[in-house]
């Protein structure tokens, strides 16, 4: 489960640094595009760039659902898991309870047959 929250965590980690790049990316163009400072070739590449970067980012969104999918899969196991523990818990508990009980009852008829045989000797 660690684990998978950590994978979770990276992914989530290269989406905002993919944004980050992005949005950097966007800011710097319009500012050398203002400027005139901006080459016809880059400004032809720079869409190409943003689709690429683009695409990075929707395919690390289509791994984060795929980790979320799979946490919420781990999840559900782990609980199945709490609610069998659980189970057996209080079975074992009710288990115990009727053996106590019937060695309860096993001593006392022992105990009064042992009492009757002295009773008898006497």
């Amino acid at each position: 489960m660690a684990a998978e929250e950590s994978r979770r965590l990276k992914i989530l980690g290269r989406i905002a640094e993919i944004d980050a790049a992005i949005e950097t990316s966007y800011v710097d163009y319009r500012r050398l595009s203002e400027e005139g400072l901006l080459p016809m070739a880059s400004s032809e590449n720079f869409s190409g760039y943003l689709a690429r970067m683009k695409t990075q980012r929707g395919d690390r969104q289509r791994d984060l659902a795929e980790q979320e999918k799979r946490l919420d899969a781990v999840r559900e196991e782990l609980k199945a898991a709490m609610i069998r523990k659980k189970s057996l818990e209080l079975l074992k508990d009710k288990q115990a309870k009727r053996l106590n009980a019937f060695l309860l009852k096993e001593e006392e008829k022992f105990l009064s047959e042992m009492t009757l045989l002295r009773l008898a000797r006497t």
